[in-house]
């Protein structure tokens, strides 16, 4: 019986030693980061640090991936225009866009997109052909004009991802979205979805 009994601790002390501690899959230790935290500190000259604006002066502010961008300001002030600027120089820099403005019509959309990426009010029909296919390269537009449903358009943005390659998602704007102005739990709920859609997919929003 004492041998059976020994025999038994003496197993059960070889399982004690031979147990692994199983972290749960979301805990990580910070040193599994090391590679990743190396190429931000040390990127390689051809690395993609982030779409650019289209101004020198503001070279270090980049619109990275997996990050969120909220452009706040009066009605009218311009930022739709402004933001329109900033596709068309990125797209020259090689990056895609799907855009849910549903404040304006896709036409009227284009036709600013065309001035602005031809530097004119009026570019002639074989310039605007031109212009055509740059932004058949770089824009896809989800083309519901007025209030719109959030999963219907989050469905799109999915779609533009996998199928297209689209790296930067823009909602003009969150008054279109179906939320409230008051409604400022809504509000943050779109946001936070904004947020978890970029870095779930490692796009710009």
């Amino acid at each position: 019986a004492n041998d059976c009994l020994l025999a038994g601790v003496e197993s059960l002390d070889s399982h004690f030693k031979a147990a692994r501690i199983k972290s749960p899959s979301e805990l990580k230790n910070g040193g599994e980061f090391f590679d990743e935290v190396m190429k931000r500190l040390y990127p390689d000259e051809d690395a993609d640090r982030g779409m650019a604006l289209p101004w020198q002066q503001c070279d270090d502010l980049r619109f990275r991936k997996s990050e969120t961008t909220v452009w706040a300001g009066a009605s009218g002030h311009g930022k739709s225009q402004i933001l329109s600027h900033v596709t068309i120089d990125g797209i020259k820099q090689g990056y895609k866009f799907c855009i849910a403005s549903m404040e304006m019509p896709p036409p009227r959309l284009l036709e600013r997109k065309f001035k602005q990426a031809g530097g004119m009010g009026l570019p002639s029909r074989k310039f605007a052909e031109v212009i055509n296919d740059f932004i058949t390269e770089g824009v896809w537009l989800f083309s519901i004009t007025g209030t719109a449903k959030v999963d219907k358009i989050f469905e799109s943005f999915e779609f533009a991802r996998r199928v297209y390659g689209v790296d930067h998602f823009i909602i003009d704007s969150m008054a279109k979205c179906g939320i409230a102005e008051d409604d400022y739990v809504g509000q943050k709920a779109l946001v936070e979805r904004l947020v978890d859609f970029a870095n779930q997919h490692n796009v710009h929003c």
